[in-house]
């Protein structure tokens, strides 16, 4: 049995997002990931840099221009944190810190391995914008 387990990478808004464009600001600035100490989180290099890229990339644009400029937009990235567990119940987990076995019917040790295959690291993070091509029609 195979157990998927999918969070996008986290990253803090600084306060120059609080005040520009909140659709930037959603975009470059996400929930920290939901377990503590584990997943990679952006770093504010990073979403400062997704920030002004977006504010750069709709500046002076009308809303259904800006809107089109920014759809399919995306920050950070995917982790595949998967388990592959046994017919038994035993549940190993690997990631960039290692590898770790728990059991299947034990969260609390599932969320031990997953720190240790997985440990918070803050890392640089790309953002990514669909070709300003496709918006001509709706930008010209």
């Amino acid at each position: 049995m195979r157990i998927w387990f999918v969070f996008l990478v986290a990253c803090a808004p600084d306060e120059r997002q609080v005040d520009g464009d909140p659709r930037c600001a959603s975009l470059c600035g996400v929930d920290e990931p939901p377990l503590a100490g584990a997943y990679d989180i952006c770093s504010e290099d990073s979403s400062r840099t997704c920030f002004e890229q977006c504010e750069s990339r709709i500046a002076g644009s009308v809303t259904g221009c800006s809107e089109c400029l920014l759809q399919g937009a995306a920050f950070g990235g995917p982790i595949d944190a998967s388990a592959e567990c046994d017919p038994t119940g035993n549940c190993t987990v690997t990631g960039h810190g290692g590898s770790c076995t728990y059991r299947a019917d034990d969260p609390a040790d599932r969320d031990r391995c997953t720190r240790i295959a997985f440990p918070r690291r803050e890392v640089s993070c790309p953002v990514l914008f669909d070709d300003a091509r496709n918006c001509n029609g709706v930008c010209s």
